[in-house]
């Protein structure tokens, strides 16, 4: 079932940019604005949280000024598992992917992926989670484009 949440508390977002797109997005408010699909969860510390294989998030209304290069994420990483980002619909090509690594549970880690596709105007951004049934895979801290 689809849940419709707030990411963030409204005075949280210049303390705390969790899900803010702050290179290509004037607008704060849609930095907080999400759906979630599956066991995935918005946690106590606003981080995504208890991801699984096949949970997807989805955040709306990314204003790409200029086409990124480059996507930066922030990951705990547990069983670990791959992030595949899209644009519009999950069933289109990929704007980035990333291969998450086994870890520990307690360690955030930073990766980068190369954009594969020429985002402009204003944008949904989706990530669709994989990896092991049975275990959380990763917990997102933040994201961004540069």
């Amino acid at each position: 079932m689809m849940a419709a949440c707030l990411a963030m508390a409204a005075g949280a977002a210049a303390q705390n940019p969790i899900f803010l797109n702050k290179a290509y997005n004037s607008d704060p408010v849609a930095g907080r604005a999400c759906y979630l699909m599956g066991h995935v969860r918005i946690d106590s510390s606003n981080r995504l949280a208890e991801i699984r294989d096949n949970d997807s998030a989805a955040w709306r209304d990314f204003n790409f000024k200029e086409g990124p290069r480059k996507m930066i994420i922030s990951v705990c990483p547990q069983a670990g598992g791959t992030i595949d980002v899209f644009s519009e619909y999950m069933y289109g090509g990929t704007v980035a992917s990333f291969k998450i690594p086994e870890g520990d549970g307690k360690t955030f880690i930073t990766l980068e992926a190369k954009v594969n596709s020429n985002l402009s105007g204003i944008k949904p951004i989706r990530m669709r989670f994989h990896g092991d049934a049975d275990k959380n895979l990763f917990t997102i801290n933040s994201f961004r484009f540069e």
